[in-house]
């Protein structure tokens, strides 16, 4: 059933890959973004390209038109994240056009929204307690999304909360560039690696080809108008590995040593943040599928070898 689906943000990291899924899936689909951080991957080569900001209005009624459903991954710059605006202040307008208009929307949340939760693995039920500006947007994301669907009770509506994204494709240059990408630019370079604490944070990685996945898999799902009984699902692996255990194995894949700068742990430090994917599993038909192991070694190959080794 191919259906023309709008991705906002679609020229980012995780929405080139959603983008890529959607298409093979059959749909035809609309790129909306700024393309501040790079030019159109090629990867986007046969999507419809429109550039342009969210909070625009008037575009955002053209963006739309005709459009079946919408995967919502937009995000403010880092340059007008630095002069106070939040993802929220697009984000909140925006859900209040696709609710009227009743167009199915996925869009993505962060598992920062739990804090420092000690019940893991961390189930969707648990109680927000977010410690950083960024998770308190994300938690106001999810807020306006449960406040449309109690306004417009037929629109369907559901937020991914994707844990520790990795893989290929992923900019050093991003505000929200994750830890693997960060190690393998290191590493490269020759430069060390700052850790706060002693390396014994642990996270829950999901690579990015199985989060653009989860995003398919959700749309399919409201497309055919089944109903989903949550209105957030955990992306998530289930599986924690501490940041050590980490940088060890991309230096052991990769032959090479790099210095290590400890540093004293920030008090916004979230210890250990493991997801419980069982929701998705038995909701979306969706499991993480890509083992850490062979993420990592494919990023090495990425980040030395492939496409990045010769920037």
């Amino acid at each position: 059933m191919s259906k023309k689906i709008l991705v906002t943000g679609g020229g980012g990291f995780i929405g080139t890959h959603v983008v890529h899924a959607l298409r093979q899936a059959g749909h035809t689909v609309r790129v909306f973004d700024t393309f501040y951080v790079s030019p159109p991957a090629p990867a986007l080569q046969k999507a419809q390209l429109w550039m342009g900001d969210v909070k625009d209005a008037k575009l955002m009624k053209q963006v739309l038109e005709g459009v079946d459903a919408c995967v919502h991954l937009a995000t403010v710059p880092s340059i007008e994240r630095a002069r106070g605006a939040a993802d929220m202040d697009a984000t909140v307008p925006l859900f209040e056009v696709l609710a009227k208009a009743n167009i199915p929307t996925v869009f993505a949340s962060s598992s920062s929204i739990y804090g420092n939760n000690e019940h893991t693995p961390l189930k969707e039920s648990e109680p927000n307690a977010p410690l950083s500006q960024y998770a308190v947007d994300k938690t106001v994301c999810e807020m306006q999304a449960k406040a449309m669907k109690q306004k417009y009770p037929a629109w369907q509506v559901v937020g991914l909360r994707m844990f520790n994204v990795y893989g290929e494709g992923q900019s050093i240059q991003s505000p929200y560039c994750g830890l693997i990408t960060i190690v393998c630019h290191r590493l490269r370079h020759h430069q060390p690696i700052q850790i706060y604490g002693q390396g014994e944070h642990v996270r829950d990685f999901v690579h990015v080809e199985d989060v653009a996945h989860a995003f398919e898999r959700t749309l399919d799902k409201m497309l055919h108008q089944q109903t989903l009984p949550q209105l957030v699902y955990n992306v998530c692996s289930g599986h924690g590995v501490t940041l050590k255990e980490v940088i060890d194995s991309i230096e052991r894949k990769s032959g090479r040593v790099m210095k290590r700068e400890y540093l004293p742990p920030k008090p916004s430090d979230i210890m250990v943040s493991v997801g419980d994917p069982s929701a998705a599993q038995a909701d979306l038909g969706f499991k993480a599928e890509k083992p850490l192991d062979k993420g990592i070694s494919q990023a090495i190959d990425y980040y030395f070898g492939g496409v990045a080794g010769h920037r």
